[in-house]
């Protein structure tokens, strides 16, 4: 019988890692960011670190699955979501065979990872975003990639002629400018350790674990509705607004309240019943009532006026009027 090694460090496992590794929760690490992020150079630390205290981790990323099971895909926005779904499926694959899978890939948008999400179960998919400015990544270029799609030798290459779109409340956001290598793994590995290893059994983290869901991307199907899209604007404002805001308590609730706008607008639009479509509506506009009141609680803090902020109290004003008429008209039809 051939004796367990991991591929990856070639260390030959002692009979009581072995049933560690057999106990273990797994989960997916979904590290997304630009290209010369440094999601590769974390990922790699982050496996090591995991190993060393006796998890199973195995990192996916684009050398190991662009060359092999993707290697037929191209990069135009259809093959990069089917992309994305292979890795996910797979992802969960070794998920449910109880391995930490830590996931490296650019992932642009919100709609790419919300699927991945979908697939892999939003209990076991924790979003990192390593947050490294685009400048910095062209600094790096190692690949001299950002040189290639400036001269326009590249077409559609994400931050240059293809957007990216930022996680909204990601589980962790690494800011690389700011952050070692070694101490970024770190706080992704004592992430995981306090989400529990051993037999799915969950821990306290050594932070804040809660966050708020994006949107689902089955509700791209309201864009067109204007009040849907204007609870969307408004989250995303929101986001740019206290993305850097250090009372994490009140940053936390804030989001809170700007997601389930946008969210429960589209929930009630899938409700078959009318009243059940109202009710969600109404919670809605609650859920705006709360999140002005949070805003002008943080003006009162904030010392500098603020354009942004005045904007979203506005902008909360506005999407809050949208859904009476919405609400008004629906009262109608039930009558």
């Amino acid at each position: 019988m051939k004796n367990n090694i991991h591929p990856i460090h070639d260390r030959i496992l002692s009979r009581e890692e072995r049933e560690k590794f057999l106990n273990q929760k797994g989960m997916v690490i979904w590290m997304t960011g630009l290209s010369g992020s440094g999601k590769s150079t974390i990922a790699i630390a982050l496996e090591k670190k995991l190993f060393e205290h006796n998890f199973f981790a195995q990192i996916l990323d684009g050398d190991n699955i662009r060359h092999g099971i993707n290697s037929n895909l191209g990069f135009s926005i259809e093959d990069r979501k089917e992309n994305i779904r292979r890795i996910a499926e797979v992802a969960k694959l070794y998920k449910e065979s109880g391995i930490i899978t830590i996931c490296s890939f650019i992932s642009p948008t919100r709609e790419m990872r919300q699927m991945a999400r979908e697939i892999i179960g939003k209990n076991d998919f924790f979003e990192i975003f390593i947050d490294t400015p685009l400048e910095i990544c062209e600094q790096r270029d190692v690949k001299g990639l950002y040189a290639k799609a400036r001269a326009g030798e590249i077409k559609g290459f994400t931050g240059i002629d293809s957007p990216y779109e930022k996680p909204m409340t990601p589980t962790i956001q690494i800011r690389t400018v700011d952050m070692r290598i070694d101490d970024a793994s770190d706080e992704i590995l004592g992430f995981i350790i306090g989400q529990g290893g051993e037999r799915g059994e969950k821990g306290k983290s050594n932070r804040e674990s809660h966050r708020v869901e994006e949107p689902p991307s089955k509700y791209d199907k309201f864009e067109n509705l204007s009040v849907w899209q204007e609870a969307m604007k408004l989250a995303e404002l929101i986001h740019g607004l206290v993305e850097n805001l250090k009372i994490h308590a009140l940053k936390e609730q804030i989001y809170r309240s700007a997601i389930s706008i946008p969210s429960n607008i589209a929930e009630g639009y899938e409700r078959n019943s009318n009243k059940e479509k109202i009710r969600f509506f109404y919670i809605s506009k609650g859920s705006c009532g709360e999140l002005r009141t949070q805003l002008m609680l943080l003006q009162r803090f904030q010392k500098n006026q603020n354009q942004k902020l005045e904007e979203a109290i506005k902008k909360c004003y506005g999407v809050s009027a949208l859904l009476s008429k919405l609400i008004s008209a629906r009262l109608k039809f039930e009558k």
